[in-house]
């Protein structure tokens, strides 16, 4: 026996999932960025990499903003 199935009209709902999927993994890249960063920041003797992670950081999480709301998305 053998049973086939054909899905139809599942594509946007894929695409969808995989935007979402993409921004998430984006989202914890730049949370971990941020924590890090703090972590960092706390050691006396390398104040300024931290500092430079966190700007890192923010133009980063900025750039993602303004994607979002370029694209109405947000």
């Amino acid at each position: 026996m053998k049973v086939q199935l054909d899905h139809q009209g599942l594509e946007p709902v894929m695409q969808k999932l995989d935007q979402v999927s993409k921004r998430i993994s984006i989202a914890i890249i730049l949370a971990a960025l941020i924590i890090g960063a703090s972590i960092i920041s706390s050691w006396e003797h390398l104040k300024w990499v931290g500092s430079g992670i966190f700007l890192l950081a923010g133009v980063f999480g900025f750039w993602m903003l303004g994607k979002l709301l370029k694209k109405g998305k947000l």
